[in-house]
């Protein structure tokens, strides 16, 4: 394969060799690097216009046919699901500021376990980046249900801390002996009997109250008369 399309500048003495191009969308000469390629024909060729004009050429292009793009990138989605990934990947770490080469490579040799849990990806699924969104730097890979368990903490050390003190301390405030077991075996007759015993414990208790407090109010009456 030969390369065509670029412009050789510079000197040879002890330094690489500078290439360039010219856009035809913006009418610059830039490195060829900043250039797409293809090979068409055997020959390794690079596209007339900059990476730059060719992404806003594909905006425009998006933007007038959205519907058309979206069921492309659907479908390229469902044919190449690991290049999906990957391409999420990067475009997380340009949204982060994180080299995309070191996101990958830190990927690529996790070892698929999550980072809290130690489950593997094959019994919780796809695992997820952890970003802390304070320091902007990726923690590591955890499962669904860890990632929103500390997330619903607010990432705070605080509050986990907390947390761990409330499952270690706590006693149980209401306690019973009734398993799940034996709750399944109640009749609707047992539940209708405990409702009615409560009940009627509860109709007692107000009625002692209310005699009580008429009582206090007869009384009451008959120190005021007789003064």
């Amino acid at each position: 394969m030969k390369i065509i399309g670029w412009v050789r500048t510079g000197t040879n003495f002890g330094r690489s060799v500078v290439m360039t191009k010219h856009c035809k969308k913006c009418d610059r000469i830039l490195d060829v690097e900043q250039f797409g390629h293809r090979v068409k024909r055997g020959e390794l060729t690079f596209r007339s216009s900059c990476r730059q004009c060719e992404a806003s050429i594909m905006r425009d292009r998006r933007k007038a046919n959205p519907k058309k793009y979206s069921m492309i990138r659907r479908e390229w989605g469902k044919k190449n699901k690991n290049l999906e990934k990957v391409h999420s990947y990067r475009k997380k770490a340009r949204k982060w500021g994180i080299n995309p080469i070191a996101l990958l490579d830190f990927i690529a040799t996790h070892p698929k376990t999550c980072d809290i849990c130690e489950k593997h990806e094959s019994e919780v699924g796809t695992l997820h980046l952890d970003h802390c969104h304070t320091l902007n730097n990726v923690r590591g890979l955890l499962c669904s249900k860890c990632n929103l368990g500390i997330g619903q903490f607010d990432n705070s050390v605080n509050n986990l801390n907390a947390a761990i003190a409330y499952l270690n301390k706590t006693p149980s405030l209401l306690s019973g002996t009734i398993t799940k077991a034996n709750a399944y075996h109640w009749s609707s007759k047992d539940r209708q009997r405990q409702t009615q015993v409560a009940f009627l414990k509860l109709q007692a208790e107000t009625d002692r109250r209310s005699d009580a407090y008429h009582s206090d109010g007869q009384n009451t009456q008959d120190r005021s008369s007789s003064l």
